[in-house]
């Protein structure tokens, strides 16, 4: 959902995977991109002018941008052999935390920072979180003290927490028995994921505590459907 809460940016699995955005008060569904090669995992950008993807277009998976309502062309945010996609983008515009895949089934989260001009200007990268797991799904808190995120390092994935962006200190399990695909709400008081049958789980943010979340309850039950395709581009 677009920072203004007006667009829904996805991708479509049709005879070309691209990246659509469906804007909810016309309604309308436009595309944005029409390269032959897979478009997929948009982020909103942090003034929603832009959407951030992972493309196939140069043979390996690397991150791209290009303007939401599909005019030019889509630039280069890395290169390499080494796959990139885009979890999420800090509120200011100066942080891009990215997945990169190791090939052998691992996934490390890596801040690429920013200049703060019209133009994407890599200052460098940072490491947040490495480790011989897979770490994915990261999403940074909308006041920017935050990085939640999905790891496997018990053996199922859980959600974690840290401090962004100094993500070295202490680290927090928010789930329990099971967790994926975490989000927060705009006011970065609740972090919200998807349980292991479905569930839509929410837990309260305590931010002068020392241990910074309350206990995790449902919000509301139901089964979805996910296509769990990330780490296999």
């Amino acid at each position: 959902i677009s920072p203004d809460g007006s667009r829904l940016a996805l991708d479509i699995d049709d005879d070309n995977r691209d990246i659509w955005v469906w804007d909810f008060s016309r309604p309308q569904l436009r595309r944005v991109t029409s390269d032959p090669a897979l478009d997929v995992e948009p982020v909103w950008s942090h003034d929603g002018q832009r959407l951030i993807f992972l493309s196939l277009r140069t043979g390996i998976g690397n991150v791209f941008w290009q303007s939401a309502d599909g005019t030019g062309q889509a630039e280069p945010l890395t290169t390499g052999s080494r796959i990139r996609g885009a979890d999420a983008m800090t509120s200011d515009g100066k942080g891009l935390v990215l997945r990169e895949f190791d090939g052998q089934g691992a996934s490390d989260l890596t801040l690429l920072q920013l200049d703060d001009g019209a133009r994407p200007v890599s200052l460098g990268t940072k490491a947040l979180v490495r480790s011989a797991f897979e770490e994915s799904n990261a999403e940074i808190s909308p006041d920017r003290r935050w990085l939640a995120y999905q790891s496997n390092n018990t053996g199922a994935f859980e959600i974690y927490l840290r401090p962004f962006p100094q993500t070295e200190g202490r680290q927090w399990q928010i789930s329990i028995g099971g967790g994926k695909e975490p989000l927060w709400s705009r006011d970065s008081r609740e972090l919200f994921y998807r349980g292991p049958d479905g569930a839509v789980m929410r837990v309260a943010m305590t931010a002068h505590s020392p241990t910074p979340m309350g206990t995790p309850t449902q919000l509301f039950a139901g089964s979805s459907y996910a296509l769990s395709e990330r780490g296999e581009w």
